[in-house]
């Protein structure tokens, strides 16, 4: 904008003011002239900012006034005077209007110097948290006025600054980054700008970064300088010195701006640090705990070394007549000892042994194909570094290998060789006490040898010492125990005696050791599992080299089945010999009965069918000496009758043998007919159901079996149960057949009938016995005296029915 140095328009105004009075008085106050007076207000506002608007406001208004007072000095008031008003109005409108303004303007210009202001703060706080533009920067800002250049100078400088700024809310969301924080997280402007901030960093920094902004939307302090950790979208990650601070307004804190530096490389610096320090501390401790035997420092070498330098295997091998022993692998978390052995010459083992120093290559299965133990770790990179002894002999080598390439700093190799020092001590010491057990072995082999005899040996053995305390069980011992050898030592063995045997057990052991004898004693110890066994235990007294008495020592042997075969057999026994005195009964019985049969038929024929012969042979000779037709026919008709009379009588003795028709029609009709005539015969109530047994034949056995367990039920229920009633059930399935007989007589004792070998009951019990164990069937009887008896008899059906 052009604008007239102050004299120039002051003068101009002044000249433009004095024009318009004049024209408003040639105009005669025309209201035109009033507004022209807006001109000078407008140039005075334009030209001098205004500074004498009032001065000039009212110098236009007495002008215009003293114009209409000349106009009009012989008229009255009219409307004209009220537009001359309205004028003069206008103008003091706009005056204030322009003055209004102008106090806007020097209030926007406030604010800028205020922003001015602001703005050089934060570039002075830049400045300080870079040194290296302190003073380039403090010398423009000292040249710079002008809020617009003072701005573009902020560009730039965040722009080419190597420190990446970011301005955030109070949300997290990024407002602002300059060039070097799109560098650092790898991401453009647009995937920054308007996104949150926590999005850029690893999730633990990210949580940390948001409980600090969350402190400060509470007002809480925070320490301006934090380490954040950031996630390019690659995946790698970039950490960050973050040095915080709020941006304030007058209504409070509205955002943060941060000033992140790289510090990636300082602290993979200060990570190889630590790792330095923390291998020489554990170096150092790898030294103190040298006090064990060689295997187990091996060991711990081995794991220390893998875990320290984080390779998949280290081998520590010893050189042996051109070979190499592996003394202890450790790969991937799990140490081997003793995992074999390699030619020396095939190895890059043999370059460390030359040299005498430790030696690195990659490719290793490429530059030694032959060596089997590279292959079999699948090794690509290899490290490998000498123990030397005193006399300048490589004794030892240890090799680290891993899958993959593996850089070895030079502070790696030297812990290496200091660790290769201390592993030649521990060769050496471990040769001289290997030596040293060779030597004690031969001593303690054959105790050794007959002490694992006795531990592995399968009874269970025991020592005691002179004291007559058990001092020594071998694992047989305390497997059936299920004890400790530290629970049983003393006397903690007689725990486990049953509480009966104990006091005599415990006598006995003390009589033998007094008299320094043998002894046999058998007794119940308890087993693992809380029951007793039976146990022979056998002890024998032993002498020390000396021929002094030493204790007793001796073996015990679980004889429970033993007792328990003996016991069965004993039962078994007595079972066969009740058994047999039994079937000598029933032998006995047997033939009493047949010969008792035999008297009855005999008697029977002798006293009916014999008479009735008798009678008929009487008959026929008396009917040959008739003289008469007549008398003939009488005496032919008498001696039908008895011919009758003996045939049923005959047929009665065939029914009592061997009913035909349970040949015939089966058990069914064959029941029917016994219980009927049993009921007539015994003048009982007998009634009789079948189940299961329509148009159906059993198996001869079954059917011969049933129908002479049921006669004999129904005969001595008729002779000695006195009943009234007798009822009998016959069910029959697929599977099996059961009888139910019961009455309501008299009962008896089963167990005393059983007990009477001569009477009746005992015999036909044992029968009905009998039967059934023939058949594989079942047969209860229940009865007690004024009870009644009942019969259950139950068969399987072992074959189907035709």
């Amino acid at each position: 904008m052009i604008m007239a140095s102050p004299p120039i328009g002051s003068l101009l105004i002044v000249a433009l003011t004095a024009g318009i009075f004049i024209l408003d008085l040639r105009m005669q106050a025309n209201v035109f002239c009033s507004v022209l007076y807006l001109i000078p207000l407008f140039l005075d506002f334009w030209f001098v900012r205004g500074r004498h608007l009032l001065i000039l406001t009212t110098i236009c208004t007495t002008l215009t006034f003293l114009s209409f007072a000349f106009a009009h000095s012989n008229r009255t008031l009219n409307e004209e005077g009220f537009n001359l008003l309205g004028g003069v109005f206008m103008l003091w409108v706009t005056t204030f209007l322009l003055r209004h303004c102008k106090q806007v303007e020097e209030a926007l210009q406030g604010a800028r110097d205020e922003q001015e202001e602001r703005v050089q703060e934060r570039t002075e706080s830049l400045v300080q948290a870079n040194e290296a533009l302190h003073v380039q920067v403090a010398e423009r800002l000292k040249v710079e006025g002008v809020l617009r250049e003072s701005e573009e100078r902020f560009r730039l400088i965040v722009s080419h600054v190597s420190d990446a700024i970011v301005y955030l809310d109070l949300a997290g969301i990024v407002q602002w980054a300059n060039h070097q924080a799109v560098v650092i997280s790898g991401r453009s402007m647009e995937e920054m700008v308007g996104r949150s901030f926590m999005a850029v960093l690893a999730p633990e920094t990210a949580a940390r970064a948001e409980a600090r902004l969350a402190s400060v939307r509470r007002g809480e302090s925070v320490p301006p300088l934090v380490e954040l950790e950031a996630l390019r979208p690659d995946g790698s990650s970039v950490w960050v010195e973050a040095n915080s601070t709020s941006v304030q307004r007058t209504e409070g804190v509205v955002g943060r701006l941060l000033v992140l530096r790289d510090i990636t490389e300082r602290k993979k610096t200060a990570v190889r640090e630590a790792s330095r320090l923390r291998k020489l501390r554990q170096l150092s401790a790898l030294g103190m705990q040298l006090s064990g035997d060689p295997p187990t420092i091996f060991e711990q070498v081995v794991r220390m070394i893998g875990e320290l330098f984080e390779v998949r295997v280290v081998c520590l091998s010893e050189i042996v007549g051109g070979e190499l022993l592996f003394k202890a692998v450790y790969r991937n978390g799990q140490v081997f000892q003793d995992a074999g052995r390699c030619p020396l010459d095939i190895t890059p083992c043999a370059t460390v042994e030359e040299t005498k120093d430790l030696r690195v290559f990659d490719r290793v299965m490429e530059r030694f194909p032959k060596a089997s133990f590279l292959r079999d770790h699948n090794a690509f990179a290899y490290c490998g570094f000498p123990s030397i002894d005193g006399e300048g002999r490589v004794i030892a080598v240890t090799c680290l290998l891993d899958d993959k390439p593996h850089e070895f700093s030079d502070e790696d190799q030297e812990i290496l060789r200091v660790i290769g020092q201390r592993i030649t001590a521990e060769v050496e010491r471990g040769r001289s006490i290997t030596e040293r057990k060779q030597a004690e072995s031969l001593l303690a082999r054959s105790r050794d040898f007959h002490l694992s005899i006795l531990q592995e040996f399968p009874a269970m053995i025991w020592r005691s010492g002179v004291d007559a305390k058990c001092d020594y069980f071998n694992k047989a011992w305390l497997s059936f125990t299920g004890r400790t050898l530290e629970q049983e030592i003393g006397s903690g063995w007689a725990e486990g005696v049953h509480p009966n045997d104990v006091d005599q057990c415990v006598a006995g052991h003390l009589k033998a050791f007094h008299a320094h004898e043998p002894f046999v004693l058998e007794y119940r110890l308890r087993r693992y599992d809380g029951e007793y066994q039976y146990i022979l235990d056998s002890g024998s007294p032993f002498n020390d080299l000396d021929g002094n008495f030493a204790g007793f020592i001796g073996f015990c042997y679980d004889i429970t089945e033993r007792k328990q075969a003996e016991e069965e057999r004993a039962r078994l026994l007595k079972d066969v010999q009740d058994s047999n005195a039994r079937l000598q009964h029933l032998s006995r019985r047997m033939l009493e009965v047949q010969e008792e049969e035999r008297r009855r038929i005999a008697r029977e024929l002798h006293d009916q069918t014999g008479q009735s012969l008798t009678s008929l042979l009487v008959g026929l000779r008396v009917l040959e000496d008739l003289p008469t037709l007549g008398r003939a026919q009488t005496q032919a008709s008498d001696l039908r009758k008895i011919t009758m009379d003996a045939l049923k009588e005959v047929k009665r003795l065939a029914m009592g043998l061997r009913p035909a028709l349970l040949d015939d029609l089966g058990l069914e009709a064959a029941l029917k007919r016994l219980v009927k005539e049993s009921a007539q015969t015994y003048r009982v109530s007998m009634d009789l159901h079948i189940k299961g047994l329509t148009n159906r034949r059993l198996p001869p056995p079954v059917e011969t079996g049933f129908y002479r367990i049921a006669q004999e039920a129904l005969t001595n229920m008729g002779r000695h149960a006195a009943a009234k009633n007798v009822s009998v059930l016959l069910t029959c399935s697929e599977s099996s057949v059961k009888l139910i007989i019961e009455d309501d007589g008299c009962g008896f004792d089963v167990e005393k009938a059983l007990r009477l070998p001569g009477s009746s009951k005992h015999l036909g019990l044992l029968g009905m016995h009998e039967r059934v164990s023939l058949l594989n069937g079942t047969i209860s009887v229940e009865s007690t005296p004024d009870s009644g008896t009942t019969i259950y008899v139950q068969m399987p059906l072992e074959a189907r029915p035709s």
